[in-house]
């Protein structure tokens, strides 16, 4: 029988990468498809109610912001914009009820 010739480097290489490439292709294709069964047993068996965010503390609700009161008293606080605070001053050289206003603090 002849005698093959040895098997050169540039080929065991090449078989060598092939191999590797299948066992990627299979471990990874395994992994996405549990994963993907994994998600979707979990979302159809999750249980019936309002968890609120997960943490155990409730969902934030929507407050509407409610227009502050008008100034009474000097001295007072107020609100000069949502979310600014502002303190109740009376207008210079003014007399009547219109004289006080919510002036900014910032």
């Amino acid at each position: 029988m002849p005698e093959e010739p040895p098997e050169t480097e540039a080929v065991r290489i090449g078989r060598d990468v092939a191999s590797a490439r299948r066992s990627f292709i299979i471990i990874f294709g395994v992994g996405i498809v549990v994963t993907i069964t994994a998600i979707v047993l979990v979302l159809k068996n999750r249980p019936e109610g309002n968890f609120g965010n997960g943490y155990g503390a409730p969902v934030p609700t929507f407050v509407p912001h409610v227009a502050p009161n008008a100034c009474k008293k000097f001295g007072d606080p107020c609100e000069f914009l949502p979310g600014k605070l502002g303190t109740c001053i009376v207008k210079e050289q003014c007399s009547g009820a219109g004289c006080l206003f919510c002036q900014s603090q910032h």
